[in-house]
């Protein structure tokens, strides 16, 4: 059976000499299957040297470079639900004993659903700006119904007055019973 040796590769049983065969390439895929392109691994923590913050924890440079980016005062996040995505790789590959994982695992939900809810308020808000344009609408076409009705109505009380006019000249024109 063959075995991995990282210093050369893949070695065949059937050949003495572990220098002789060519080394394999390794790959890394990420969870949507694109392959990653890793040229360097850091090791823990090699020195004893302490964390800039001063404490007594040993760290790797990475958490240093990590540890020093959180201090830099940052934008709020153009696209949570893709940082939740990232948040939750990152810290999916912890150790699962580790509570920071469920932790995380918590933030990129929260992250993910802050996303739906911007998305949700943003229709609600087109939803209401349609209502308010409606109700707009509505009340311009209230406002001209009420002026219609009233000219109908100064209309109607006119012709009255131009009917109780008549009514009372045709009376006046009359004879008065009793006098031919």
């Amino acid at each position: 059976m063959k075995r991995f040796d990282p210093s050369v590769g893949w070695i065949d049983p059937t050949h003495d000499d572990p220098a002789t065969p060519a080394p394999s390439s390794v790959y890394h895929f990420n969870r949507q299957g694109q392959r990653l392109n890793v040229t360097h691994v850091e090791d823990g923590p090699t020195s004893s040297t302490p964390t800039p913050s001063g404490g007594d924890e040993l760290a790797s440079p990475a958490v240093q470079r990590m540890r020093e980016a959180a201090r830099v005062p940052q934008r709020p996040l153009r696209a949570p639900a893709e940082t939740a995505g990232m948040v939750r790789e990152l810290f999916e590959r912890l150790d699962e004993a580790d509570p920071t994982q469920a932790l995380m695992a918590r933030v990129a939900d929260n992250l993910k659903t802050l996303d739906d809810l911007e998305v949700r308020k943003g229709q609600l808000e087109r939803v209401l700006a349609d209502i308010a344009q409606e109700m707009e609408h509505l009340q311009a076409q209230v406002h001209s119904d009420l002026d219609a009705a009233r000219d109908s109505e100064d209309r109607n009380l006119k012709l009255r007055q131009y009917r109780r006019e008549l009514l009372d000249q045709l009376a006046r024109r009359l004879p008065t019973p009793g006098t031919t």
